[in-house]
């Protein structure tokens, strides 16, 4: 891999830095460029889910679904109701294209999911269901209803991540919504954590009545 390409894969928007650090996810900058890296570069499937499995590693730090368990509870167990599944969708196409090629091509997919994910987390948390986004039901909520700095990182997510993503071909801007692998996976931690955060006093629980977060 040339160092031009190197740098385009593990590079951060600035916003999505910020995100991290607001997750507490800082101190994974490194490892995620360097699955980032690795993913993009792997000449094999056992080179590529080598990666995979570091990158699950970091997920299981997060409590709820993620892509340490979302297939075993929905696909394997069928522990989720359906009622909750369209919550932990997002996660899913997430698993889906990271085990797609080329992966560099899905980046921006990668980001759009897994914001859909914090999108209906926060539909589920306020009892949203019209179709509003997430800027929406956030101005709907108002500034008292969430923690300040929960407010802050949804604010910014939607702003410079998840409304970038969603662009179409036809934005004239078109650097603006262009993401790196890394950006693609630091996102998906940061939604993993909003998620969390937005859901964990919802009382989701599985079929047997063990609860989620």
């Amino acid at each position: 891999m040339i160092e031009d390409d190197y740098n385009a894969t593990v590079r951060f928007r600035p916003e999505v830095r910020r995100l991290l650090e607001m997750a507490g996810f800082a101190r994974h900058e490194a490892e995620i460029q360097r699955i980032a890296a690795q993913l993009l570069a792997a000449q094999s499937v056992e080179e590529r889910h080598l990666a995979y499995l570091d990158l699950v590693a970091i997920d299981e730090s997060v409590p709820g679904l993620g892509l340490h368990n979302i297939d075993e509870q929905i696909l394997v167990k069928r522990e989720i109701s359906v009622a909750y599944r369209s919550i932990f969708r997002g996660i899913q196409y997430v698993e889906m294209h990271l085990s797609s090629l080329p992966l560099g091509w899905l980046a921006r997919s990668i980001v759009q999911e897994s914001c859909y994910h914090v999108e209906s987390s926060l539909k589920h948390r306020f009892d949203v269901n019209a179709p509003l986004s997430v800027g929406m039901i956030l101005r709907r909520v108002g500034p008292t209803r969430l923690e300040s700095e929960l407010a802050d990182m949804l604010w910014l997510l939607n702003k410079s991540v998840y409304n970038e993503a969603k662009h179409t071909v036809e934005h004239l801007d078109w650097d603006s919504h262009l993401f790196s692998v890394a950006d693609a996976i630091a996102v998906y931690f940061v939604c993993r954590v909003i998620g969390a955060r937005l859901l964990r006093d919802t009382d989701i629980r599985t079929n047997s009545g063990q609860p989620v977060f």
